[in-house]
């Protein structure tokens, strides 16, 4: 009862399958019968696309790093083919791959910013429960290359990486975040929760999520391991 709690159970623009956002919405259900009060309009003065973008900017580079010079090569003509272009994933993909050393400087900067306000939304609440991912376990994809495969989120095409989505938005800040298992799909899948605390509160987010899972259905154990 004494957590204050926000709740971010979905973004506008941003695939959440109903299976997900159901156990989400029964967690957060189930905290309010518990006495937790529970916000659910509450957002840090962060934009969910900026944090996104902000993430695979920072990212990008550390993966490609290792990459051989003809493939870093090949990015650089694609990076500089159309410099209105955003809305390739390969185009902006390449222009993150082979960005500055001054670009990454200034994107690293505007990652301090957003930790800032994080830090001015928990001065007014303890934790933040928000999806792990869109979509429940998928099957293993080996077909074409991660920015060509898509996910299905209720019946509809999405981009692979949306995968990453809500986890790039809360790791590129540096927040602690533990996940809780909430309960399982119809189709017999374990879905879960961040519970995002604070910079450096590791302690409250693992102290919410022991709470938390005391309240939910949880997965249970595999059969094989029962």
């Amino acid at each position: 009862r004494d957590y204050r709690v926000a709740a971010w159970i979905g973004e506008p623009g941003r695939p959440l399958d109903d299976s997900v956002r159901s156990l989400l919405d029964s967690a957060v259900a189930g905290l309010q019968e518990s006495g937790a009060r529970v916000d659910r309009d509450a957002r840090p003065a962060v934009a969910f696309d900026d944090g996104v973008a902000t993430f695979w900017k920072l990212l990008t580079p550390v993966i490609s790093a290792g990459m051989p010079a003809e493939v870093i090569d090949v990015f650089r003509s694609i990076a500089g083919a159309d410099p209105a272009d955003e809305s390739n994933p390969l185009t902006s993909y390449a222009r993150a791959a082979t960005q500055s050393h001054h670009e990454w400087i200034a994107t690293n900067e505007h990652r301090e910013q957003l930790c800032r306000r994080w830090a001015e939304f928990f001065e007014h609440h303890d934790v933040l429960l928000c999806p792990v991912t869109p979509v429940p376990a998928i099957p293993h994809c080996h077909e074409g290359e991660v920015l060509t495969r898509t996910i299905e989120v209720n019946g509809s095409e999405a981009p692979y990486l949306e995968l990453l989505s809500w986890m790039g938005f809360i790791g590129v800040v540096r927040l602690p975040s533990t996940v809780v298992p909430l309960g399982l799909t119809d189709q017999g899948l374990p879905v879960g929760v961040q519970v995002v605390g604070p910079y450096l509160e590791d302690r409250t987010t693992m102290d919410f999520a022991g709470r938390l899972a005391q309240i939910v259905e949880g997965v249970g154990r595999p059969p094989r391991f029962a």
